[in-house]
């Protein structure tokens, strides 16, 4: 999964760009009930990405996410040729808690890390 990324880094010169530290708190697991399942999200570039487990192929089912800017907690899908698509909205609480996700307007709890 993170074999072409490594290499990449390997080739390059310059060291790669540190990711947002503020989009570490939606990193994590969420359920996908009733359906089954978990989306994980995690940092990635410049954003997040997001796949379904389980899953054959998890490097085909990756999905960019790109933050909204002036829309705090607002992200929308990066599709193949680099347009925005579908919003992924992060329900967050008033401590700044992330405690689930709307993608298509289901919500998908955030599963409690341990």
């Amino acid at each position: 999964v993170v074999g072409p990324a490594i290499r990449a880094a390997a080739s390059k010169q310059e060291p790669a760009p540190a990711s947002d530290p503020s989009l570490s708190k939606y990193a994590g697991s969420y359920d996908l009930a009733p359906w089954g399942g978990e989306l994980i999200v995690f940092p990635w570039e410049e954003g997040l990405a997001m796949v379904e487990l389980p899953s054959s192929q998890p490097v085909a089912g990756l999905v960019r996410l790109r933050a909204v800017p002036g829309r705090p907690h607002h992200f929308r899908r990066v599709r193949e040729n680099d347009v925005a698509g579908e919003p992924i909205d992060f329900d967050v609480d008033a401590a700044g808690r992330v405690l689930g996700l709307r993608r298509w307007n289901n919500p998908f709890p955030k599963v409690a890390m341990r």
